[in-house]
């Protein structure tokens, strides 16, 4: 396990006077609620349940601004659900947008509100999960395609100080359970695992090709599947969270050279992120290791 975990003095040193954005799924829901909590204390969130609700109105003194129980219709799980979060509080702003699609009209709404309001510090994407499965049998294809649309419009609008970092899609389990498996995606449980890696992959490139930063946050959960991912193959504990938090508190303080207390990025514990510019002390992953993880998921099923 990490040697320690980030702290609430580190967090709060951290993104003092930054403003951050989660754009992404529920997981990366957890990982906004998890910062949102850990910029108030040191403890781990109480339980699971602080993280599975959805659209509520408040979370530890956030505000639902769009979406979720705001919503005529009412929660759904299908790719129109709309979910935006903020907690602002004396020096710090940090909020979360749900997004089903890495480009669309809604990103392009969403965008407008980066060029119309403050703009952001940090901005963590990834909603790759629902790209690669909710969009018919051309998912893979359509994501491709949009993820370079999204890149290239964040290269647009993005201000130079900006620093955006793609997360790597988090694997999921072999047996899916749960609101994500919906029936009109039965049929893709045995591949979703495949496309992943090659969606990762993909990403990555792409990202690299614009000078994005990259976080590998699939390779460095590999060690807690079996211990931090909840029962429906999906999504974490938690103590889950708090790991990735730390991981990503841990990586940010690094690239802007303000150590922590948690800063264990390039310790040798754990492979480096996939890109982080031009440092040459990062390991940056080939096609060809990609086309091993697939062989051995093909292989093994694991």
């Amino acid at each position: 396990m990490p040697d320690v975990f980030v702290t609430m003095e580190d967090a709060r040193k951290l993104f003092r006077n930054r403003f951050v954005v989660f754009l992404g799924d529920s997981v990366v829901r957890g990982m906004y609620k998890d910062l949102v909590a850990l910029l108030q204390t040191d403890d781990l969130m109480i339980n699971e349940q602080d993280l599975r609700p959805k659209g509520e109105l408040t979370f530890r003194g956030d505000q639902l601004i769009e979406g979720g129980d705001r919503l005529m219709e009412g929660k759904t799980n299908g790719i129109g659900y709309r979910e935006v979060r903020q907690f602002q509080v004396d020096y710090y702003l940090v909020r979360f947008y749900f997004i089903t699609s890495c480009h669309g009209a809604y990103m392009e709404s969403i965008l407008d509100d980066f060029q119309r309001d403050v703009q952001p510090d940090i901005v963590m994407m990834n909603s790759s999960l629902w790209d690669i499965t909710r969009y018919g049998a051309k998912s893979v294809d359509m994501f491709e395609i949009n993820l370079t649309r999204c890149l290239d419009r964040m290269k647009q609008v993005l201000e130079p100080h900006c620093m955006f970092i793609w997360l790597t899609t988090l694997f999921v389990s072999s047996e899916i359970r749960g609101g994500f498996m919906i029936p009109t995606i039965e049929h893709k449980k045995d591949s979703i695992r495949l496309d992943i890696v090659q969606a990762n992959w993909y990403a990555a490139m792409k990202c690299k090709e614009r000078e994005f930063d990259v976080f590998d946050m699939n390779f460095r959960m590999r060690r807690w599947q079996y211990t931090e991912m909840i029962r429906d193959g999906v999504h974490w504990t938690p103590r889950g969270h708090r790991i990735i938090t730390t991981y990503l508190c841990s990586y940010i303080a690094d690239s802007f050279m303000e150590p922590i207390s948690a800063n264990f990025a390039y310790t040798g514990q754990l492979p480096a992120v996939i890109v982080h510019h031009d440092d040459p002390n990062v390991k940056q992953y080939s096609k060809e290791f990609w086309d091993k993880q697939i062989e051995q998921i093909k292989r093994t099923g694991k």
